[in-house]
């Protein structure tokens, strides 16, 4: 009653708090730009095929049985928190069917699986942030634990094998397409699917093509 003689209007703030968006209907609105290309990646461009899949794959299977019915405006870092922990924890670890005949996917936690699932949450709530949904992204300052990255290079001697064993191949008029993807891969330090695909390459760690022949 003090509230409303002062101009306050508390029952139109339930109803509006009533209406606030869930998890998961965030995710279908963020699912929805990402097939249309308007969520954006790294270096400014729409995410590709193959991880448009796999974060598909990580909010129905990770993010959206934890917290999919959860209001996105009532989520605090603790809750994060507790989605992280309880991915680590394998509390959703399941076998669950494919569309291919007698196929199934192992969904499996962990701490790697934790990490990148938040990575993509909180992608998720800075979307949900630049589109006026939330003013916080509840996910900052998260701390996840490091991921196991992949940092095995080839040594000089290594890369002169591979250019002898390329250039024996190369003879083969039948490898001669395989020759040209594995040589690209080493020269440039790309993903197989950035030189199988139809993106451009750009060239990197060109100190090695001496080495490659």
């Amino acid at each position: 009653m003090g509230r409303v003689a002062q101009g306050d209007n508390p029952a139109e703030e339930r109803q509006l708090d009533h209406k606030a968006i869930t998890v998961k209907e965030l995710c279908e609105l963020y699912l929805k730009d990402l097939a249309a290309g308007l969520v954006l990646g790294k270096r400014g461009r729409p995410k590709k095929v193959t991880t448009i899949v796999t974060d598909t794959g990580r909010i129905h299977r990770h993010i959206i049985p934890l917290i999919g019915s959860r209001r996105v405006n009532d989520l605090i870092k603790a809750d994060v928190s507790g989605v992280l922990k309880d991915i680590m924890a394998g509390k959703t670890r399941v076998s669950v069917k494919t569309k291919k005949l007698r196929g199934k996917a192992n969904v499996r936690g962990g701490a790697g699986t934790a990490t990148r699932t938040i990575g993509l949450l909180g992608g998720i709530f800075s979307y949900a942030v630049e589109a006026g949904i939330i003013e916080h992204n509840p996910a900052h300052g998260i701390r996840k634990p490091k991921d196991n990255v992949r940092n095995r290079r080839l040594t000089e001697a290594e890369y002169r094998t591979l250019g002898e064993m390329l250039r024996a191949a190369a003879k083969y008029e039948k490898y001669t397409t395989t020759v040209d993807i594995i040589r690209q891969i080493a020269l440039t330090g790309c993903r197989r699917s950035e030189i199988i695909g139809p993106q451009v390459v750009r060239g990197r760690h060109r100190s090695k093509l001496s080495t490659l022949g």
